[in-house]
Order: C-alpha cells, then sequence, then structure tokens
C-alpha cells in the first residue's frame, strides 16, 4: 500500500506539468465517484465532496487562467487523499473490481513507470527530470502548430489530456463490477498513451529539424 501510494504521490507530480492536468485529473475522479454515488451504484457518505468540488472546480479555473499554481506540496496533498478515499470506497463496496481502482489512477502511474523505463532504456539516470513527458511533447506539438499565446497553448495541452481522460474514467464507471472490462479498457488506455507519445516524439524530431 504504501508503494502504491508512493507510486501515485510521484507520478500525479510528473502529470502536473502544464495548466489544469493535475487539479482537472483530480476534479474528474470526484465527480465519477460522485455521480456512482448518486446513482448507488457504490455506497459511501457523499457530504464533503460538494463543498469539495467547488473548491476544486474554482482552484482549477484560476490554475487554467495562470492565477494560481497547485505546487508539489498540492500534488502531494491531492494525491495522498484520493488515494486514501479510494482505498476507503473500496472497503466498503466489495462489489467493485480493483480494476476499477487501477483505472482511475492509470495516468499518474503509467506516466512515472513509463518515464523510468525510457530514462533505462537511454541510459539516463531515473532520478533526474527530462523534458519527454507525453504533456510536455503535446505542448511542443501545439506551440509549433497553434501560433498563440504559450501560457494558453499550456492550458489548452492540460485540457486536451484531460478530455481523454475525462472520457476514459467515464467508460470505466459504466462496468465498474466487470474485471474482465476493466482490464480490456486498461490495456485500452495504455495503447492509445503509447501511440500519442510515439507519433508525438517523432513530430518533435521532425520539428527540430
Amino acid at each position: 500500500v504504501l508503494f502504491c501510494f508512493l507510486v501515485l504521490i510521484n507520478g500525479a507530480n510528473f502529470i502536473d506539468g502544464n495548466n489544469g492536468i493535475s487539479l482537472g485529473y483530480f476534479l474528474i475522479i470526484f465527480i465519477i465517484i460522485m455521480n456512482l454515488i448518486n446513482k448507488d451504484l457504490i455506497s459511501y457518505d457523499i457530504n464533503f465532496f460538494h463543498p469539495f468540488l467547488i473548491v476544486l472546480s474554482i482552484l482549477l479555473i484560476l490554475n487554467l487562467f495562470n492565477l494560481l499554481y497547485l505546487g508539489d506540496s498540492g500534488v502531494y496533498l491531492l494525491s495522498l487523499f484520493s488515494g486514501y478515499l479510494l482505498i476507503d470506497i473500496f472497503a466498503e463496496n466489495q462489489n467493485l473490481s480493483p480494476y476499477f481502482i487501477v483505472n482511475i489512477f492509470w495516468y499518474p502511474a503509467f506516466e512515472i513507470l513509463f518515464s523510468l523505463i525510457r530514462k533505462i532504456k537511454s541510459k539516463h539516470s531515473p532520478l533526474m527530470p527530462d523534458t519527454s513527458h507525453l504533456h510536455q511533447l503535446l505542448f511542443l506539438f501545439y506551440s509549433k502548430k497553434i501560433n498563440l499565446n504559450k501560457n494558453f497553448l499550456n492550458s489548452i495541452t492540460g485540457v486536451t489530456i484531460n478530455l481523454f481522460n475525462g472520457i476514459f474514467l467515464y467508460l470505466t464507471s459504466l462496468s465498474i463490477n466487470n474485471t474482465k472490462i476493466q482490464i480490456l479498457f486498461l490495456f485500452g488506455s495504455l495503447f492509445v498513451y503509447l501511440m500519442s507519445y510515439f507519433i508525438l516524439f517523432k513530430s518533435k524530431i521532425y520539428l527540430e529539424k
């Protein structure tokens, strides 16, 4: 459990490279969970969700307009709280597929795993930062193809990534008890991530020539 928390916390910090990614991602998670509770598909106390979602929504809007930044401490706190919440929800709803919880956090978890594999394969230290994360490649692509203010493109990058994550998480929430479907969704998301990454990486090489 501690290892999973470390992966989640560090993965959430990895994806927090463009406006709105971390805040938007966790906001989507809480909206999905609240929707499942409202539909009586899972059992959990919903009382604190509404004010919490309002606060996150305000912070997200400020972040998208470059008026507020979450920072490392904010990311750590939000991911730690989210991880605890999902563990608690799973403990109270044993009918849930464990792979639904995996799918909820697939993006930050896979981001850190893929980053480690990339760095080891290219003989770079896994502990050193780089500029080859998916969101960074997407931002570079936008900045080369769209003639707009970089602050605006920064936010557009976050919105693009969370648009995919929002659709993906919504679809997974339609079959929360079916492990086979959850595993299919997991492999599907990894396939889309990898295909997008390699296309953008090749585009980066081409644009830098």
